[in-house]
């Protein structure tokens, strides 16, 4: 599968994408990708190493998927800081036209020319693609419920990890009314519509498993 966004940072290439960990005498395979909480797994489960040395015991992924339309506009926002282009804060979009417009243009141009952009704005189903094991796949807006399904389910693990009360119970989400949704809905149904058509697949509070040919 190839990316839509060729702008990467060094600090997310595509050998820092699957993340493996010794987790109750299995190793735990998670798939990162940006703006879905990925630093907080990262950070507290896998202590930013990939463990390329335990990949061959992993045997299944699991992955956090998040409402294309909330994430673009945090992607957006995300990409806009890195590239130097000034930094939105998230609270001052309400009400504050000018960010909106600045978030507005941002998605024009993407529309356009979306190689310009960044990994925060990339596909989610592209990182999916880098492994051709099965991926277990939990909404964002409903982390701990699907955890506390997932992990005794697939890894047979009760115990909740250390790092579990640091997800959010409400993670945040735009309000997109205040965005050009015209633009906004064009984006996603040109390039985010195997994402949408995943999300919507993912039952609140549960999880599926997908799986890609090699």
């Amino acid at each position: 599968m190839q990316r839509i966004c060729h702008n990467i940072t060094p600090n997310h290439s595509e050998n820092s994408i699957l993340y493996h960990s010794e987790w109750h005498n299995q190793v735990l395979g998670y798939v990162s990708i940006p703006k879905t909480a990925s630093t907080l797994y990262r950070s507290n489960q896998f202590r930013h190493s990939t463990n390329t040395s335990l990949a061959s015991r992993c045997e299944h992924y699991f992955a956090v998927i998040r409402n294309p339309y909330h994430r673009f506009i945090s992607g957006l926002i995300e990409y806009h800081k890195r590239a130097k282009r000034g930094n939105i804060k998230p609270q001052a979009l309400t009400g504050d036209a000018l960010a909106v417009d600045i978030v507005n243009n941002m998605m024009k141009e993407f529309l356009s020319n979306p190689q310009q952009f960044d990994e925060h704005v990339e596909t989610q189903t592209y990182f999916l693609h880098k492994t051709h094991k099965p991926i277990h796949c939990i909404r964002f807006e409903t982390q701990r419920a699907s955890l506390d399904k997932l992990f005794p389910e697939q890894y047979g693990v009760y115990e909740r990890p250390d790092w579990w009360n640091k997800l959010r119970a409400q993670p945040p989400a735009w309000d997109l009314t205040q965005f050009d949704l015209v633009t906004l809905s064009q984006c996603v149904r040109t390039w985010y519509s195997t994402d949408w058509d995943l999300w919507n697949k993912i039952p609140p509070g549960n999880y599926i498993t997908v799986q890609f040919p090699s």
